[in-house]
């Protein structure tokens, strides 16, 4: 608002500078006529021609216009000097314009990133979020405004769209060693007796690099699905627990027999 005033002054005083203008070129002209005459009643003057009291008319007049002129072109200029003064106020002000929105802007983007962070935060503390999408499943009773414990285990999502299954085993370590990638794995699940459904084979997708209370866990996949060796398919579950045996060697029927013998006789000796 106050660029605009100030705009709006020097559209006036460019107005005003015209019409200065204006009666400064009409003032040099009435000087240019008195100087005229001044030079000719100088020359009479000198000749003898004319008296002293017209020739000191002549000269007054002539000093007068040039004080007027003067004064013109003096008038000019300082009204040159304000519109000069009231751009730079309006450059001034656009300054102070720009620095006060970009600490606007700087304190809008702080507050911002603030507000973000604080959201953050809050979901981190109080939100559940899933990486899929499912049905939500509790596997204990939760009362209203009961208070969780980090780490506690709340509730179980149920993918919608089915996915690839995977196991997962908790393997001591002692034997550990022999299991590898891609070995056989037999499982039997709690659920479904062994005798009646038969077992599911899997095999050992990876195994963690590090150890957690003394156990590794052991991913399975399952090539043939949940189809079991009776040629039962077994409906899938969340959280299907049961038991699985790992084949680390594929060996005859005589060769188990005979290891152990072997095995006594080595101690023995």
């Amino acid at each position: 608002k106050k660029v605009n005033l100030l705009k709006q002054q020097i559209a006036i005083q460019n107005q005003y500078y015209y019409r200065l203008n204006k009666q400064s070129e009409l003032q040099k002209e009435d000087l240019l006529i008195a100087k005229s005459e001044f030079k000719r009643d100088s020359s009479l003057f000198n000749e003898k021609v004319t008296a002293e009291s017209e020739f000191s008319k002549s000269k007054s007049a002539f000093i007068q216009r040039k004080q007027t002129y003067e004064s013109a072109i003096t008038n000019l200029l300082n009204v040159k000097l304000q519109i000069s003064q009231l751009e730079q106020q309006i450059v001034e002000l656009q300054l102070q314009i720009q620095e006060q929105q970009k600490q606007y802007t700087q304190a809008i983007e702080q507050s911002y990133n603030t507000l973000l962070n604080s959201v953050k935060q809050w979901k981190q503390q109080y939100v559940f979020i899933s990486s899929i999408c499912g049905t939500v499943a509790f596997t204990i009773f939760r009362s209203e405004n009961q208070n969780i414990t980090i780490g506690d285990k709340v509730f179980t999502i149920i993918p919608e769209k089915e996915s690839k299954i995977i196991g997962r085993i908790i393997m001591p370590m002692q034997g550990s060693g022999k299991v590898k990638s891609g070995q056989k794995v037999n499982i039997k699940f709690y659920n479904f007796p062994y005798m009646e459904f038969g077992m599911v084979t899997g095999k050992v997708k990876s195994i963690s690099l590090i150890s957690n209370e003394s156990n590794y866990v052991v991913e399975v996949e399952f090539p043939n699905g949940l189809k079991t060796n009776y040629g039962k398919v077994l409906p899938f579950n969340q959280e299907m627990k049961g038991s699985a045996e790992i084949i680390t060697e594929d060996i005859r029927l005589l060769e188990r027999f005979f290891n152990p013998i072997k095995a006594i006789i080595k101690k023995n000796l």
